[in-house]
């Protein structure tokens, strides 16, 4: 659901010029109407998309149709929360970055000024994330340009894995 609590986030802090984009949906989330808009993918990892839809076709992040996604949906923001399935499979850290950094980029070739918003992500009982997080608050004001902001965002700091996640990897609704 929060894809929903944001909606309802930027709803009440005034924001009325915006919608979400993607070329997936959203399901309802309790009856609650939003915008379900989106371009995330179950499982899959930041590297590679071995585990991801049959759409990408198992191929490596550079190799993806994301500039024609990009194209059609035509983002000015990017929410990326990246690296919990490959940390979860022994993924090292500046890999990961890495693939970030070709994301990042196709993204700018699409829209220079794109707002990238990427996140250290949850801690997880499958695998330390400290190594990952330090690595992307290391990479981002690297990456990022006065055109294009990369913001890092704590999704770590206050979080719990035992109360806030079903699974020890998967947020439930506290998380």
């Amino acid at each position: 659901c929060w894809r929903a609590d944001l909606w309802d986030e930027l709803k009440q802090l005034g924001a009325t010029d915006y919608h979400f984009v993607g070329t997936q949906k959203s399901m309802g989330c309790s009856g609650r109407k939003f915008d379900g808009a989106h371009e995330g993918y179950p499982a899959i990892k930041a590297t590679t998309a071995e585990s991801g839809p049959a759409s990408m076709g198992g191929k490596p992040w550079d190799q993806r149709p994301l500039n024609t996604i990009l194209a059609t949906i035509k983002p000015d923001i990017s929410l990326i929360l990246l690296g919990v399935n490959d940390m979860a499979f022994g993924g090292k850290p500046a890999k990961i970055t890495a693939a970030f950094s070709k994301l990042v980029d196709q993204m700018r070739a699409n829209k220079p000024t794109m707002q990238i918003i990427v996140a250290k992500i949850p801690p997880m009982k499958l695998a330390k994330v400290d190594a990952l997080n330090a690595e992307i608050a290391v990479w981002a004001p690297k990456k990022s340009t006065a055109e294009s902001p990369i913001t890092v965002v704590d999704c770590f700091t206050g979080y719990d894995a035992s109360a806030d996640n079903s699974d020890g990897v998967h947020m439930n609704a506290k998380g």
